[in-house]
This record gives C-alpha cells, sequence and structure tokens, in this order.
C-alpha cells in the first residue's frame, strides 16, 4: 500500500513539473515585447564570434516592439555575415517607432555595447558593416554608429552620419571646429563589407586623440579634446532616423554588422586588416 501512495506521489509530482513547464513556456514574453526601459535592460550575447572585452548587446530603450527591427541573422538562412555563421541584422521601416520617438519625428533600431569606456584612457575598436541595397534620403542623415557621453551636455562626439555623398564621421563644433569626414564613397556603399579599425584616446584635454581606417587604410587621424566631461561613454549601432519637422521617407533600410570587438592593442581588433599605421590615405 505505502509504495502504491509513493508511486501516486510521484507521478503526480511529475505532472505538476510537466504543467508548471507548459504554462511558463506557454507564457514566456518574447524580446521584442519586453520593456526596453526596465530593470534588467534586454541583452543579448552576441553573435558567434565574440566582442572582445565590449561585453553584450543592450536593446536601445525607444527600439520599436517588432520582431524585425534586430536579429541575431545566420548564415544557413542566407544572410551576410563576413566571419563565422552569424552576424547582426538592423531594419527600419518606414513608419516604425517606439516609445517617445513615435512624437518625436525618430525612427530608429539601435543597440548599444553594455561595457563602458572611461576618459583618459586608451581603446582599440572594429567592426564590419554592409549597407543592404541602400537608398540616400537627402534631407536627413542617418546615423550607423556613435559615440556618446553618458550624462552632462549632448555634444556631438563621433557620428557615423550618411549624406548624399556616402558615409562620413562627423565631430561637433565643442571639439575644435565641426567637421565630417567621407569614409564610405557613395559608390561603392552597397551590398558589399566594409571593415573599420578605429584607435581613440578620450580626453578633455589636447592629448586626445582619434584614428579611423577602412578596409587597412588610415583616413583619420585626428588630435586633441575627444570628451567634454569626465562621464563614462557607450557606443551605439545601428540605424537612426531624425525627420523631426521634415516630412519621412518612404525608404526601406537594411543593415547588418559583425565582428565587433573592443580590445587593448592593434592586433585584438585588426583580424582583417594589415598594421599601416602611417599615411593617410583617400577614400
Amino acid at each position: 500500500f505505502c509504495d502504491e501512495v509513493t508511486a501516486i506521489k510521484f507521478r503526480g509530482a511529475l505532472l505538476l513539473i510537466f504543467l508548471l513547464s507548459f504554462a511558463t513556456s506557454a507564457h514566456a514574453v518574447p524580446w521584442w515585447k519586453k520593456d526596453f526601459c526596465g530593470n534588467p535592460a534586454v541583452k543579448f550575447k552576441g553573435e558567434d564570434d565574440g566582442t572582445g572585452d565590449w561585453g553584450k548587446y543592450v536593446i536601445h530603450c525607444r527600439n520599436p516592439h517588432n520582431s524585425y527591427h534586430f536579429k541575431i541573422a545566420t548564415k544557413k538562412e542566407k544572410h551576410p555575415d563576413r566571419k563565422g555563421k552569424q552576424s547582426l541584422r538592423f531594419e527600419v521601416r518606414p513608419g516604425q517607432c517606439g516609445d517617445e520617438d513615435c512624437t518625436t519625428g525618430r525612427e530608429r533600431s539601435e543597440i548599444e555595447m553594455n561595457s563602458r569606456d572611461l576618459p583618459g584612457k586608451e581603446y582599440w575598436y572594429a567592426w564590419s558593416v554592409y549597407f543592404k541595397n541602400y537608398k540616400i534620403i537627402s534631407d536627413i542623415a542617418p546615423h550607423h554608429g556613435q559615440w556618446k557621453q553618458l550624462f552632462g551636455p549632448a555634444h556631438m562626439f563621433p557620428h557615423f552620419s550618411m549624406f548624399p555623398n556616402g558615409l562620413n564621421v562627423e565631430f561637433g563644433k565643442d571639439f575644435g571646429t565641426y567637421k565630417k569626414y567621407l569614409v564610405i564613397p557613395n559608390k561603392g556603399l552597397s551590398n558589399k563589407w566594409h571593415d573599420f579599425r578605429v584607435h581613440t584616446k578620450w580626453s578633455t584635454a589636447s592629448n586626445g586623440f582619434f584614428k579611423l581606417w577602412r578596409n587597412g587604410k588610415l583616413l583619420i587621424d585626428r588630435k586633441g579634446k575627444t570628451v567634454s566631461t569626465k562621464h563614462e561613454i557607450l557606443f551605439r549601432f545601428g540605424i537612426y532616423r531624425s525627420f523631426f519637422d521634415k516630412p519621412k521617407s518612404s525608404i526601406k533600410h537594411i543593415v547588418y554588422y559583425d565582428e565587433l570587438v573592443r580590445g587593448s592593442s592593434c592586433e585584438d581588433v585588426s583580424q582583417f586588416m594589415t598594421l599601416s599605421l602611417i599615411h593617410i590615405s583617400e577614400p
């Protein structure tokens, strides 16, 4: 009798575990329906080759709540990838918005790295980017990457912005005079991988610098102040379109990123490039 009671209890416990497991999976919230502004943040471990010491990917607080705006894409699904079997896919469709972006004329699909940079230190970075059948929006300059200092004034740090002539890196007038550098000409922009490598020292003083290479060619060698305060700095990338009072566009943008990595030396981030460190070349 005791053995029979024990068996019944055991079967009952297994049934309860099964039902709880089923209920949990049935009511699990998909990542795109979670609170992007909540605590904890919505994070992804990243694609298959890692990020060096850059940490995990964090979904931007104002991304739209749909399943297509961001995904870790795979070679098996016929998506482009620079190395390995995965890449990061971003998509912005007309009218796509989240949170307060919907009332301020902005559209985005962005993620940021959860490991911050510190003023006074040097860093090396690299990533590859692929613009799929990219179409220019003539009256705005979509951002496809930026460093941004937390707190304090909203200065323009290095922004990767798309102008009619191609992808430019912009520096705000707060760091000397406003200047932009063409790093990928419009001709030859789409449907190929572009490899970037950056070496910078974030500094509020004249000993700061910012160097950028594309496909092994040094295109920017800028010296001087690179940040305005002692606050931490984050890196954000993907697609950001700000229309404000301008008419919105009917253009859809799809951009892939791969092999994002931060390290402490040139060798750490030179997986696709030679160590050409002397001459500045035209893009």
